[in-house]
Protein backbone atom coordinates (compact mmCIF):
# COMPACT_ATOMS: atom_id res chain seq x y z
CA UNK A 1 0.00 0.00 0.00
CA UNK A 2 1.37 3.49 -0.85
CA UNK A 3 0.50 6.70 0.46
CA UNK A 4 2.87 8.80 -2.10
CA UNK A 5 0.06 10.83 -2.53
CA UNK A 6 -0.79 11.75 0.85
CA UNK A 7 2.64 14.15 2.15
CA UNK A 8 0.47 16.35 3.72
CA UNK A 9 -1.76 13.40 5.62
CA UNK A 10 -1.16 12.48 9.22
CA UNK A 11 -0.21 8.72 9.65
CA UNK A 12 -1.67 6.46 12.79
CA UNK A 13 0.09 3.55 13.74
CA UNK A 14 -0.53 1.71 17.03
CA UNK A 15 -0.60 4.54 19.56
CA UNK A 16 1.57 6.98 17.44
CA UNK A 17 0.73 9.54 15.09
CA UNK A 18 3.20 11.29 12.87
CA UNK A 19 2.36 14.42 10.85
CA UNK A 20 3.87 14.56 7.62
CA UNK A 21 3.58 18.00 7.14
CA UNK A 22 4.56 19.48 10.46
CA UNK A 23 7.12 16.54 10.71
CA UNK A 24 5.82 15.53 14.28
CA UNK A 25 5.66 12.53 16.21
CA UNK A 26 3.04 12.15 18.57
CA UNK A 27 2.36 8.93 21.24
CA UNK A 28 -1.27 9.18 22.53
CA UNK A 29 -1.44 13.02 21.83
CA UNK A 30 1.93 13.57 23.27
CA UNK A 31 4.83 15.30 21.14
CA UNK A 32 8.11 13.40 21.08
CA UNK A 33 11.40 14.70 20.47
CA UNK A 34 12.85 13.22 17.16
CA UNK A 35 16.06 15.05 14.88
CA UNK A 36 14.77 15.84 11.31
CA UNK A 37 16.97 13.49 9.59
CA UNK A 38 15.39 10.65 11.51
CA UNK A 39 11.90 11.93 10.68
CA UNK A 40 12.92 12.03 7.23
CA UNK A 41 13.81 8.09 7.57
CA UNK A 42 10.66 7.53 9.16
CA UNK A 43 8.67 9.53 6.50
CA UNK A 44 9.72 7.53 3.92
CA UNK A 45 9.13 4.41 5.62
CA UNK A 46 5.50 5.33 6.46
CA UNK A 47 4.72 6.21 2.76
CA UNK A 48 5.85 3.26 1.28
CA UNK A 49 4.65 0.27 4.39
CA UNK A 50 5.59 -3.21 3.72
CA UNK A 51 8.17 -2.34 1.35
CA UNK A 52 11.80 -2.13 0.89
CA UNK A 53 13.63 1.37 1.72
CA UNK A 54 17.32 0.78 0.44
CA UNK A 55 20.29 2.12 2.57
CA UNK A 56 20.61 4.28 -1.03
CA UNK A 57 17.57 5.99 -0.98
CA UNK A 58 17.97 6.68 2.43
CA UNK A 59 21.30 8.36 1.24
CA UNK A 60 20.23 10.28 -1.45
CA UNK A 61 17.36 11.89 0.62
CA UNK A 62 19.68 12.76 3.57
CA UNK A 63 22.78 14.12 2.13
CA UNK A 64 23.26 15.84 -1.55
CA UNK A 65 25.33 13.96 -3.14
CA UNK A 66 28.59 16.62 -2.83
CA UNK A 67 28.48 15.78 1.07
CA UNK A 68 31.61 13.89 2.07
CA UNK A 69 30.25 11.69 5.55
CA UNK A 70 30.26 8.41 6.72
CA UNK A 71 26.94 7.55 5.07
CA UNK A 72 26.59 4.21 6.74
CA UNK A 73 27.17 5.52 10.01
CA UNK A 74 24.75 8.35 9.70
CA UNK A 75 22.42 6.25 8.51
CA UNK A 76 22.72 3.98 11.05
CA UNK A 77 22.52 6.55 14.06
CA UNK A 78 19.45 7.85 12.40
CA UNK A 79 17.46 4.67 12.35
CA UNK A 80 18.65 3.97 16.13
CA UNK A 81 16.93 7.31 17.32
CA UNK A 82 13.81 6.43 15.03
CA UNK A 83 13.38 2.85 17.45
CA UNK A 84 14.27 4.89 20.58
CA UNK A 85 11.35 7.11 19.94
CA UNK A 86 9.23 3.94 19.11
CA UNK A 87 10.31 2.13 21.88
CA UNK A 88 11.55 -0.37 19.32
CA UNK A 89 14.47 -2.85 19.08
CA UNK A 90 16.41 -3.91 15.71
CA UNK A 91 16.20 -7.65 17.35
CA UNK A 92 12.61 -8.08 17.95
CA UNK A 93 11.45 -5.34 15.31
CA UNK A 94 8.07 -4.20 15.85
CA UNK A 95 7.94 -0.92 13.78
CA UNK A 96 11.04 -1.16 11.54
CA UNK A 97 12.57 -4.50 10.74
CA UNK A 98 16.27 -4.44 9.18
CA UNK A 99 17.36 -6.43 6.26
CA UNK A 100 20.74 -6.83 6.61
CA UNK A 101 22.50 -4.61 3.86
CA UNK A 102 19.64 -4.05 1.91
CA UNK A 103 17.44 -1.36 3.47
CA UNK A 104 14.77 -1.22 6.23
CA UNK A 105 10.98 -1.79 6.03
CA UNK A 106 7.67 -0.66 8.13
CA UNK A 107 6.27 -3.49 9.06
CA UNK A 108 3.18 -2.46 11.28
CA UNK A 109 -0.16 -1.61 9.36
CA UNK A 110 -0.97 2.00 9.58
CA UNK A 111 -3.89 4.33 9.04
CA UNK A 112 -3.85 7.58 6.98
CA UNK A 113 -5.71 10.64 7.62
CA UNK A 114 -6.08 13.25 4.67
CA UNK A 115 -6.96 15.96 7.19
CA UNK A 116 -3.62 17.87 6.81
CA UNK A 117 -4.16 17.31 2.87
CA UNK A 118 -7.69 18.50 2.62
CA UNK A 119 -7.14 21.49 4.50
CA UNK A 120 -7.58 24.14 1.67
CA UNK A 121 -10.92 22.30 1.41
CA UNK A 122 -11.64 22.72 4.83
CA UNK A 123 -10.95 26.41 4.91
CA UNK A 124 -13.40 26.76 1.92
CA UNK A 125 -15.83 24.42 3.63
CA UNK A 126 -14.88 27.40 7.22
CA UNK A 127 -15.76 30.47 5.03
CA UNK A 128 -18.98 29.27 3.36
CA UNK A 129 -19.64 28.34 6.40
CA UNK A 130 -18.77 31.54 8.08
CA UNK A 131 -20.80 33.54 5.01
CA UNK A 132 -23.84 32.03 5.55
CA UNK A 133 -23.92 32.69 9.72
CA UNK A 134 -23.15 36.57 8.43
CA UNK A 135 -25.87 36.10 5.84
CA UNK A 136 -28.30 34.94 8.58
CA UNK A 137 -27.14 37.42 11.06
CA UNK A 138 -27.86 40.04 8.46
CA UNK A 139 -31.40 38.66 7.65
CA UNK A 140 -32.17 38.64 11.43
CA UNK A 141 -30.77 42.11 11.92
CA UNK A 142 -32.99 43.34 9.25
CA UNK A 143 -36.06 41.36 10.63
CA UNK A 144 -35.40 42.76 14.07
CA UNK A 145 -35.38 46.66 12.42
CA UNK A 146 -38.14 46.14 10.23
CA UNK A 147 -40.54 44.45 13.36
CA UNK A 148 -39.37 47.35 15.50
CA UNK A 149 -40.39 50.67 12.97
CA UNK A 150 -43.88 48.66 12.99
CA UNK A 151 -44.22 48.75 16.12
CA UNK A 152 -43.12 52.46 16.64
CA UNK A 153 -46.01 53.14 13.91
CA UNK A 154 -48.32 52.02 15.62
CA UNK A 155 -47.92 53.56 18.78
CA UNK A 156 -47.46 56.93 16.79
CA UNK A 157 -50.57 56.13 15.06
CA UNK A 158 -52.15 55.27 18.18
CA UNK A 159 -51.32 58.30 20.40
CA UNK A 160 -51.59 60.96 17.55
CA UNK A 161 -55.22 59.62 16.24
CA UNK A 162 -58.04 61.63 17.15
CA UNK A 163 -60.25 60.53 20.11
CA UNK A 164 -63.84 60.08 20.33
CA UNK A 165 -66.13 61.78 22.56
CA UNK A 166 -67.46 59.84 26.02
CA UNK A 167 -71.19 58.44 25.07
CA UNK A 168 -73.77 60.54 27.15
CA UNK A 169 -77.08 58.67 26.30
CA UNK A 170 -79.31 59.95 23.98
CA UNK A 171 -79.27 63.97 23.17
CA UNK A 172 -82.22 65.18 24.49
CA UNK A 173 -83.93 68.78 23.20
CA UNK A 174 -84.68 70.87 26.26
CA UNK A 175 -88.42 72.60 26.41
CA UNK A 176 -88.39 75.83 24.95
CA UNK A 177 -88.58 78.37 28.04
CA UNK A 178 -91.69 79.99 28.07
CA UNK A 179 -91.34 83.94 28.73
CA UNK A 180 -93.91 85.60 30.21
CA UNK A 181 -93.15 89.70 29.47
CA UNK A 182 -95.20 92.40 30.93
CA UNK A 183 -96.77 94.80 28.46
CA UNK A 184 -97.72 97.86 29.88
CA UNK A 185 -100.83 98.36 28.85
CA UNK A 186 -102.08 95.21 30.32
CA UNK A 187 -103.44 96.28 33.32
CA UNK A 188 -105.78 98.19 31.37
CA UNK A 189 -106.79 96.02 29.00
CA UNK A 190 -107.40 93.85 31.92
CA UNK A 191 -109.64 96.19 33.93
CA UNK A 192 -111.37 96.87 30.24
CA UNK A 193 -111.89 93.52 29.73
CA UNK A 194 -113.28 92.92 33.10
CA UNK A 195 -115.62 95.23 32.69
CA UNK A 196 -116.42 94.35 29.24
CA UNK A 197 -117.49 90.52 31.11
CA UNK A 198 -119.54 92.19 34.02
CA UNK A 199 -121.37 94.29 31.19
CA UNK A 200 -122.41 91.57 28.93
CA UNK A 201 -124.20 89.75 31.56
CA UNK A 202 -126.46 92.90 31.99
CA UNK A 203 -127.50 93.15 28.30
CA UNK A 204 -127.76 89.73 27.86
CA UNK A 205 -130.89 90.21 30.40
CA UNK A 206 -132.81 92.87 28.81
CA UNK A 207 -132.44 91.61 25.27
CA UNK A 208 -136.08 89.74 23.77
CA UNK A 209 -135.78 87.43 20.84
CA UNK A 210 -139.31 87.57 19.33
CA UNK A 211 -140.19 84.59 16.80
Amino acid sequence: MSVNQAKHAVISFGPFEADLQTQELKKHGVRLRLPGQSFQILKMLLERPGELVTREELQRALWPSDTYVDFDHGVNAAVNRVREALGDSADKPCFIETLPRRGYRFIIPITPSYQAASSESADATQRIESADGLNWFKVGAWILVAAGCAIAMIFAYLRLRPRPEPWLGPKCRSPPTLVRRTCPHSRRMGRRSLSLGTEIPRLARRVTIYM
